[in-house]
């Protein structure tokens, strides 16, 4: 495959795609992406910015949400038959440009893979990281971040595609089992919302005791803001300091946990935001973290596989993310790291953007210890070692260091206990993926692990404990 542009006009690129791809692309009957033969390539024609506004679709979205259920009224009462059929007509003409629009993007980003970038080069200055976003009085003081409150915490909910998490990673180091309990909230168009529920079980000693489990909700929703329910679940915030976990959502894994904060929490600069875009205050993409990162956590797993899994005095972190446009457009790659010891915590999340937003770098971490935060910084550093090229092409760390150089801590050890190597491909519809098959770069993977860390302050001895990490490699 290649792509170069064309010399038509400037709304057009020339891609030469197999035959089966160009027959695929026939088949959507969508008059939006224009196919032209010409010397053996095939010409296709990009949408123009009026045509691709976001807010034209999301307006439409937000209608036929609307107008559906007055559909489905009016459908059940049989009252206006001709009504009736003229909202089939509309919803349909509706339903069309919405699913031309989403498959579009699809495709685009198929052609963006092939031509070697996901974007157009924006540049620097189109990406506003929260790094880049510490406001001025809190540079004053010498800080990067503040404490988090309870309605940081509020589900942001925002009108558009995204999607919200909130996640607990959890550590018993006196049974040597790790994992995560994890909420997802997403959106897509504003006109359908999912919920999902994912556990996370395995133990770095005996990796034989594994459970995975990730299940659809029903009737979820948001309750006060903060809090969050839905058929057999129900996660809320019970006072600033304390959320419970009851899941009985999945019979494999029934959860039953109460989590404790025991410092404060941590928000880099005054909203934890990165912005994508050339008008911050317009963006078209944004991000958000912010964390609990050292709490206690009890209570128990009722498993088929493992029976009951109990947790006495164990660690946790907890972190609430919004991830506002496509994973593939915000990073290349990603690097994550939870540390939990005895008397330390430590943080340290840090993605790499593709070229289209100059190769931008964004590292936030925070170490603390069982009572207060010790740093929260900017400044961090992630180095790989040892990497060998694996079977799909990525080169994959053997052993990693995670280095805080505010207050000079390091986290390091070896990745010997692989939990699994999720391709992402396999998880998006199969005509992107026949797009995008065998083109260097877009081999999205992640890699999980949990091993024996240390953590180390200024060359003192190092204390061990137990890391969970994620290496993500998505596009080159």
């Amino acid at each position: 495959m290649s792509s170069v542009r064309a010399p038509l006009d400037k709304d057009t690129t020339v891609v030469t795609l197999s035959n089966d791809i160009v027959e695929q692309i026939k088949q959507l009957s969508t008059t939006r992406v224009k196919l032209v033969v010409a010397n053996g390539n095939y010409y296709v024609k990009v949408p123009s910015r009026a045509e691709e506004s976001t807010e034209y679709y999301v307006n439409l979205a937000q209608k036929f949400k609307t107008k559906y259920q007055e559909y489905i009224d009016l459908y059940n009462s049989k009252k206006d038959l001709k009504k009736l059929v003229e909202l089939h007509n509309m919803l349909a003409d509706w339903k069309a440009q919405l699913w031309e629009n989403t498959m579009w993007k699809y495709i685009q980003g198929g052609i963006a893979a092939v031509a070697g970038t996901q974007e157009p080069e924006y540049g620097p200055d189109a990406i506003h990281p929260i790094t880049k976003r510490i406001p001025e009085d809190f540079k004053s003081e010498n800080k990067v971040s503040r404490p988090t409150k309870s309605a940081d915490f509020t589900w942001q909910k925002p009108n558009y595609t995204n999607v919200e998490t909130q996640t607990f990673y959890f550590t018993d180091l006196a049974t040597n089992n790790v994992g995560f309990c994890q909420l997802i909230h997403s959106n897509i168009m504003g006109v359908h919302t999912t919920a999902q529920f994912t556990f996370r079980l395995y133990n770095i000693k005996d990796p034989s005791k594994t459970i995975w489990t990730s299940t659809k909700l029903e009737n979820f929703k948001i309750v006060d803001g903060v809090n969050f329910e839905a058929d057999n679940l129900k996660f809320e915030m019970v006072d600033s300091k304390t959320y419970k976990l009851r899941s009985f959502v999945c019979n494999e894994s029934i959860v039953e946990l109460e989590v404790e904060r025991l410092t404060d929490g941590v928000i880099f600069g005054d909203d934890g935001m990165t912005f994508y875009g050339d008008d911050i205050n317009q963006p078209w993409g944004s991000m958000r973290h912010l964390f609990w990162p050292r709490c206690s956590i009890n209570g128990r797993i009722l498993t088929k596989k493992l029976g009951e899994v109990k947790i006495t005095n164990g660690y946790t972190m907890f972190v609430m993310a919004l991830q506002g446009m496509k994973p593939h457009h915000a990073a290349k790659s990603w690097n994550f790291m939870n540390f939990q010891s005895s008397n330390y915590a430590a943080v340290q999340m840090e993605f790499t953007t593709p070229k289209s937003y100059a190769n931008t770098k964004v590292n936030i971490g925070i170490v603390t210890d069982n009572e207060k935060i010790l740093v929260a910084t900017i400044d961090n550093e992630v180095v790989h070692l040892n990497s060998e090229v694996d079977s799909v092409g990525w080169p994959v760390p053997k052993q990693i260091e995670f280095k805080f150089p505010v207050g000079g801590y390091k986290v390091t050890g070896e990745l010997k206990n692989m939990i699994e190597r999720i391709d992402v491909m396999a998880e998006i519809p199969q005509f992107v993926k026949n797009i995008v098959n065998g083109v260097a770069g877009a081999k999205p993977y992640i890699y999980q692990y949990s091993n024996e860390f240390e953590i180390e302050e200024n060359g003192k001895a190092p204390e061990k404990g137990i890391g969970f990490t994620e290496v993500t490699f998505i596009s080159e």
